[in-house]
């Protein structure tokens, strides 16, 4: 009986997750079933990732795998938004699923390859929007929202130091053309000369870490 219900749950996994009272009603029983089972569902609610990672009752789920004590989780769920890292990182729920990949210290591999693709450094990701349309400039995108730059912060920050260096080498320049349009100024000696006062007046607090990490602490 229990083997039939769980296969029923697993056939309607979507359905089920993107209910606002059977998602958490879905999150109860992972909570509450074996680790096998809690596998056999999640590997099922993996499969619809991206869709469920932007919806606010499937990121519950989403959320709750990325949480879990289950092996692979990491590569679970990101091997599922794969190429569409930046959309869903562009969403409300889905900011809260890639952050949490991000600074994630399980399965640093993933993490790796979640972050490059977010730094437009994957030469193997499409950027394939859930739509099907194809865009450009997620970094630009990324780095204009306080919540995806947050991210980004964050993912230079964890990134081993070669890593780093790629990240820096991609980022630097938008981030100085983003500072040039705000505040006028292009020129890095000038904005690294500004008094912390009016630098703190010129520049978003959402851009002031990294301009501090890229610009102002590499001078």
């Amino acid at each position: 009986a229990v083997r039939g219900i769980v296969e029923r749950i697993i056939q309607n996994s979507r359905k089920l997750a993107i209910g606002k009272y059977s998602s958490r009603a879905l999150k109860s029983i992972l909570d509450a079933s074996h680790v096998d089972r809690q596998k056999l569902i999640s590997q099922a609610l993996a499969k619809e990732a991206v869709l469920l990672s932007v919806d606010p009752n499937g990121a519950v789920v989403i959320q709750w795998i990325l949480d879990s004590n289950l092996p692979g989780k990491i590569g679970m769920i990101t091997g599922q938004l794969q190429g569409r890292l930046a959309q869903v990182a562009l969403t409300k729920q889905g900011s809260v699923i890639v952050a949490r990949i991000v600074g994630s210290s399980d399965e640093p591999s993933y993490r790796e390859a979640a972050i490059l693709e977010l730094y437009d450094l994957d030469t193997n990701s499409s950027n394939t929007a859930i739509d099907g349309f194809k865009t450009t400039n997620w970094l630009d995108s990324l780095l204009a929202e306080p919540s995806t730059c947050s991210i980004l912060f964050k993912a230079f920050q964890v990134s081993k130091p070669a890593i780093r260096i790629r990240l820096s080498e991609k980022l630097k320049p938008k981030l100085l053309k983003l500072l040039k349009e705000i505040t006028g100024e292009s020129n890095e000696k000038v904005l690294a000369a500004l008094q912390p006062a009016q630098r703190d007046q010129m520049i978003p607090v959402h851009l002031m870490k990294l301009y501090q990490e890229l610009i102002s602490e590499s001078k």
